[in-house]
């Protein structure tokens, strides 16, 4: 019996972990880092965790580069030193790796520095 319960409760989390990574990164982009941080504070195993988020395969590349589109604008006019600070500051918040931030945040300057993010 407590052996079935446990493999039931194991499933309750993969079924709760899938859902919720697949909904966070749908409304809140954000990496895995943060994901994996936010679903172990609700007791859910790294295993699982990992596995969930495996299984969805996002391009954490592209998931930084919706946040940089949303919040963009509260940047423009910026020098560059204050532009390349906040601005990473949001993606590391969330949970996006330094190399991820780096080139995101380089290529968002670029083109905001030439004028093309609209």
């Amino acid at each position: 019996v407590e052996k079935c319960l446990q493999q039931q409760l194991i499933e309750e989390d993969e079924q709760f972990a899938a859902h919720y990574v697949e909904s966070r990164l749908q409304h809140k982009p954000m990496g895995k880092r943060r994901l994996s941080n936010e679903l172990k504070r609700l007791g859910i195993a790294e295993e699982v965790i990992d596995q969930k988020y495996n299984e969805l395969q996002p391009d954490e590349q592209e998931l930084a580069k919706q946040v940089v589109q949303k919040v963009l604008n509260r940047y423009r006019g910026l020098d560059k030193q204050k532009f390349y600070f906040r601005l990473s500051q949001v993606l590391l918040q969330r949970g996006f790796s330094y190399e991820i931030v780096h080139s995101i945040v380089k290529e968002a300057w670029q083109e905001l520095d030439k004028g093309s993010i609209s």
